[in-house]
């Protein structure tokens, strides 16, 4: 009855062991085959990201090319628009220039040529003679004809250019002139002939045989007026506490 009682024990005993092996034996398997899983899983994650890193960076090198194209081309924006700007400014300056006399310019137009009548026995001498309303009025019908700049042997009219008789001699920019006068005229070339030639002075000084011709002329060269007789009307000007007396 004992020895069956300790074969008893000892198969519950083998079995338990056996038991226990395959569990353990399961156990280590199952850890295992977890661990490889993890480190697979692992894999995939570290792949992935660093998948989403490729992609973040593309993207970031996109986002940045993009911004320096936008900064780049706001760049030229503003360039552009400061170049036109200037262009437009350097038009503005070298039109006054040119309306102020300040600058020589040259193009095509008409030259006027007047004389004096030659001599004869007239009731009024004065007929005879060239005067500077002559000259005034034909300077006033090439203004009316958008003459672009006009000289009077070579003195440039400006807003500042008087003519006055001074004996047989007409002052013109303070510098004394006798005849002929040559008045020159830079524009259209045909509208400035055509203006002249069928105005009243023109009429008038041909009806008193003073001598006028007009030519057209494809290119003239108008010369600029003298600084030296602009700083002349300021030279008697004294500045006290920046005002001028």
């Amino acid at each position: 009855m004992q020895q069956n009682k300790s074969f008893v024990l000892v198969l519950i005993f083998a079995i338990l062991g056996i038991v226990i092996s395959l569990q353990v034996k399961s156990i280590i398997y199952a850890n295992r085959n977890l661990e490889a899983k993890m480190v697979n899983d692992i894999e995939k994650l570290k792949n992935e990201i660093q998948k989403e890193q490729e992609i973040g960076k593309v993207l970031s090198k996109k986002v940045s090319e993009n911004e320096r194209i936008k900064e780049e081309n706001l760049k030229n924006s503003i360039a552009i628009r400061k170049d036109v700007n200037l262009k437009k400014l350097k038009e503005e300056l070298d039109s006054l220039k040119i309306k102020s006399g300040m600058v020589s310019v040259k193009g095509a137009g008409v030259i006027i040529t007047l004389d004096d009548a030659d001599a004869r026995i007239t009731e009024d001498e004065s007929t005879l003679i060239l005067h500077d309303r002559d000259i005034l009025r034909v300077v006033n019908e090439l203004k009316k004809a958008n003459a672009q700049a006009i000289s009077i042997n070579d003195e440039r009219v400006t807003a500042l250019t008087e003519t006055v008789c001074a004996g047989p001699t007409i002052m013109i920019n303070g510098r004394k002139y006798t005849t002929p006068f040559e008045i020159k005229a830079i524009g259209d070339p045909d509208i400035l002939y055509d203006t002249v030639n069928n105005s009243k002075i023109a009429y008038l000084l041909t009806r008193d045989m003073i001598k006028i011709s007009i030519s057209k002329v494809s290119d003239i060269t108008i010369p600029k007026y003298d600084s030296i007789k602009i700083d002349s009307l300021f030279s008697d000007l004294e500045v006290v506490d920046n005002e001028i007396r």
